[in-house]
């Protein structure tokens, strides 16, 4: 659980290297940009959760 730590910037692209990640919680940061495309090849990722962001652009 990522949520809540005033993050700020982009998802960060290492993030795709974490083949065993099954849930994702970055809600209530301050990240912007596009949701990575990257996210998609995470096969195990099973709850992806990002509201209270400022992300642009829609869900890959």
């Amino acid at each position: 659980d990522l949520s809540h730590n005033s993050f700020s910037g982009e998802i960060p692209s290492e993030l795709g290297q974490c083949q065993m990640l099954v849930s994702l919680d970055l809600s209530y940061n301050l990240l912007s940009g596009e949701i990575p495309s990257f996210l998609e090849s995470l096969s195990r990722l099973e709850v992806l959760c990002l509201p209270g962001n400022s992300f642009s652009g829609g869900v890959p």
